[in-house]
């Protein structure tokens, strides 16, 4: 069969993120089944026309601000008669009128999550100045709801997503329960086989959080962590990655008073990355919401167990007894790193049964899972 998938960025833009990975993960492993896979896309600075990467055929169009404009007129001209399925991943600014030039019955429309308030916790937009950011922030919250509103009253082809929360989100946005398929999301690489393969922990209680920027709310992890030390005092914690917050966090530990208790790694090498996942005692992370917490995923590959707030993607990356759930709040979340610490360090037996679970999810959540279950929904179209 040949695929087109439609989306705001390949594999190899400098701001990709999780969801291009899974995209070009199942588009890899379609390609190793046979199938032709054709994933038209914006350009960015100094990039390619066209390529391939993996087997995939990467075709760039325009810009991001002119892509829209073109991509009609390119997959009219150049890929509707030879497109068995065409797979639209939904963003903000997104394709709606496919709706209108290709036959529902063929489409796949493919959310991760819905933005809906993470709107206004994007502080950057590269090239654009400060001062549009809140205007391009409200126009988006709108936006989305509209688009999703029309998808939801004239769109009669299967939607996929990669987690329950999100389900249920789109559900209040009039889209029928059976028309939802959820599928698997994964990580890069294989998990550690066994708990005796991973590096040992360090021996005081170690925290690790990833990600600075404003929607993972990383303040909160350097707040309850404060509180969390008062009353078990040795502890430390592991920050890694600067981007929005990284020197708003520094300058905040110093006010704590507890810089000596937590180190900044700033950004590293994934292999720094793993090996710094490997020996701390649990991984902390306290976004507003995600489509899938798949930094969960990677910690618990490495045989580290995560604790997350109750939000839309964390609690269902979390949902394998593979660590821990707090309200979403610092005092919650205090209370759970105490909680946790006196498991760790009186109850290993405990401690390494949720480590267990962390690697056996991954038998579970893998992208090979993800591509069949993609078939399998259109199999059955």
């Amino acid at each position: 069969m040949n695929f087109v998938f439609l989306s705001w960025k390949d594999i190899k833009n400098p701001v990709a993120g999780g969801a291009e990975l899974v995209h070009q993960e199942i588009s890899k492993r379609l390609v190793k089944q046979g199938h032709s896979v054709t994933h038209l896309v914006p350009g960015f600075n100094d990039c390619l026309a066209t390529e391939e990467i993996d087997g995939v055929k990467i075709h760039r169009i325009g810009s991001s601000t002119l892509y829209f404009y073109w991509l009609p007129i390119v997959f009219l001209r150049e890929y509707r008669q030879n497109t068995d399925y065409l797979v639209d991943i939904f963003n903000c600014f997104g394709t709606v009128f496919n709706l209108f030039w290709f036959p529902s019955k063929k489409t796949i429309f493919l959310i991760h999550h819905i933005q809906d308030i993470l709107w206004f916790r994007q502080t950057v937009f590269p090239g654009l100045p400060n001062w549009l950011v809140p205007i391009i922030n409200f126009i988006g919250y709108f936006l989305e709801k509209i688009q999703l509103l029309i998808y939801s009253l004239f769109f009669k082809g299967k939607v996929v997503t990669v987690s329950n929360s999100t389900k249920q989100e789109l559900q209040k946005y009039g889209f029928k329960e059976n028309k939802i398929e959820i599928i698997s999301e994964g990580i890069l690489g294989k998990p550690l086989g066994a708990l005796e393969d991973i590096a040992a922990k360090e021996q005081e209680f170690t925290l690790i959080t990833i990600g600075l920027r404003k929607m993972k709310r990383p303040e909160h992890v350097l707040e309850g962590f404060y509180k969390f030390q008062q009353t078990i005092p040795n502890v430390k914690l592991w920050i890694l990655g600067w981007g929005t917050e990284g020197q708003r966090l520094v300058d905040r530990s110093k006010e704590l008073g507890i810089e000596d208790k937590v180190f900044f790694w700033g950004r590293v090498s994934d292999e720094k990355r793993d090996e710094l996942l490997q020996k701390s005692s649990l991984l902390v992370t306290t976004s507003v919401k995600e489509g899938w917490g798949i930094i969960v995923l990677e910690a618990n590959a490495l045989g580290t167990p995560a604790l997350g707030y109750n939000v839309p993607g964390l609690r269902d990356a979390l949902n394998f007894e593979n660590g821990w759930l707090s309200k979403p709040d610092i005092n919650s979340l205090s209370s759970k790193l105490e909680e946790i610490y006196h498991i760790w360090k009186g109850n290993k037996p405990e401690y390494n049964k949720i480590r267990l679970n962390g690697l056996n999810t991954l038998k579970q959540v893998n992208f090979d899972n993800s591509t069949q279950q993609f078939l399998d929904i259109i199999k059955d179209r």
